[in-house]
């Protein structure tokens, strides 16, 4: 039942935001970013990738600033990801961090290394991708001991590293069995069927 549900709701959005789009001919610069922005988004979550990148890739030429560019930068390399393009995600995803980095935004940071790494897991550069989700891991814990934690992120990045671990190397057996284990504890733990 679900499924169907978000299915429509997802279908909402995109009309929605077709018809924001369209109204933003007679709105300033920054109403056209948000419309351009939130448009990509909703077409990334509705799986319609090309048209998100054509969007997101609008939205990142009018970004008026770091803080605004991060979350563009973020569903953009989301957006290369699911169609493939794994260099230019992590790409992305490293400019993402960066600029994170920059603004002192943890949250941020993690979720931007979290998406960096699986970027590099894609390209098969299991070395670096693990180096990466092992910071992104610390970087979660360390927010979750601040009373900041985001624990579906830090479950993805467990995910993410035992799928690293077992393409790089599959003797890394044991690797693998702990971070699933850490994954399905944080799932347990928060109510989670993921």
């Amino acid at each position: 039942g679900d499924y169907f549900e978000d299915r429509y709701r997802v279908d909402d959005w995109v009309t929605t935001g077709s018809l924001a789009w369209k109204a933003t001919e007679h709105l300033g610069p920054q109403e056209k970013f948000a419309a351009a922005a939130n448009l990509g988004r909703t077409y990334r979550l509705a799986g319609q990738y090309e048209q998100s990148v054509t969007y997101l890739g609008l939205a990142l030429s009018m970004a008026p600033d770091d803080r605004s560019r991060s979350p563009v930068l973020h569903n953009l390399g989301l957006a290369y990801f699911r169609l493939g393009k794994f260099g230019k995600a992590e790409r992305l995803h490293r400019i993402d961090l960066d600029i994170c980095y920059r603004l002192r935004d943890g949250r941020g940071a993690a979720q931007a290394a979290v998406a960096r790494g699986d970027a590099l897991r894609g390209q098969r550069r299991f070395p670096e991708a693990a180096e990466v989700l092992e910071l992104a891991i610390g970087m979660l814990q360390h927010l979750d001991e601040l009373g900041f934690g985001d624990p579906i992120a830090l479950m993805n990045a467990h995910q993410n590293l035992a799928l690293t671990y077992l393409g790089g190397d599959p003797r890394h057996a044991a690797r693998v069995i702990w971070q699933l284990c850490a994954a399905l504890a944080l799932a347990r733990d928060h109510g989670n069927d993921h």
